[in-house]
């Protein structure tokens, strides 16, 4: 309001400051919609919907969906060719998968590698989402899993609770292994 009462015959000033304030604007409600959103997903989780999925093909779908946001990152995909098939819903494991490789993605802010790696564990599959990023810290990772704990700035802290309630809806279990300077490894383990 100050810059339109002083404002030059023109009219070039308060376009640009318009333009400004405008994308500031959207900026912020981008992030607030976010915000939004994970609270209202970890408020309300659904119930998984389960049937015998292909693990390889929704941690495809996930390297496919986050490969653009990879910008820099080195994304590798390692998946196995004997994996069992697993009882689980395709699309809450999928949001899994997807938390864990935003969360890496942030960490490696646009230089490293990131890798999603399958394996046959017993009857069940193992999917590790590894990065070499700045690793965690002992305190970091206690509080991982803590609802409302986050090192981002501008985070909610929800993502990794909603990971290990998604996987513990499946009857599985999530293990994390880092160290400050080493990166990150996040291990989901799925029952066959």
């Amino acid at each position: 309001l100050r810059d339109l009462a002083e404002e030059d015959p023109s009219g070039r000033r308060l376009a640009d400051l318009f333009r400004d304030a405008s994308e500031t604007i959207l900026d912020e409600l981008r992030a607030l919609r976010k915000i939004i959103d994970e609270f209202s997903q970890f408020a309300r989780m659904p119930a998984p919907r389960p049937s015998a999925i292909d693990v390889n093909d929704v941690v495809g779908q996930a390297a496919r969906l986050y490969a653009p946001r990879a910008a820099g990152v080195e994304l590798r995909t390692e998946l196995a060719s004997d994996l069992p098939p697993v009882n689980g819903d395709r699309d809450l494991l999928g949001r899994a998968i997807g938390n864990l490789m935003g969360n890496a993605l942030d960490a490696l802010d646009g230089t490293g590698r990131l890798t999603l790696r399958t394996a046959r564990q017993g009857d069940g599959v193992r999917i590790d989402v590894e990065d070499t990023g700045p690793g965690l810290s002992d305190e970091q990772r206690t509080r991982l899993f803590t609802p409302y704990y986050t090192t981002k700035r501008g985070g909610t802290g929800l993502g990794l609770a909603i990971v290990q309630g998604i996987v513990s809806d499946h009857g599985g279990r999530v293990e994390v292994t880092s160290a400050p300077g080493q990166g990150t490894s996040f291990t989901l383990f799925l029952p066959g």
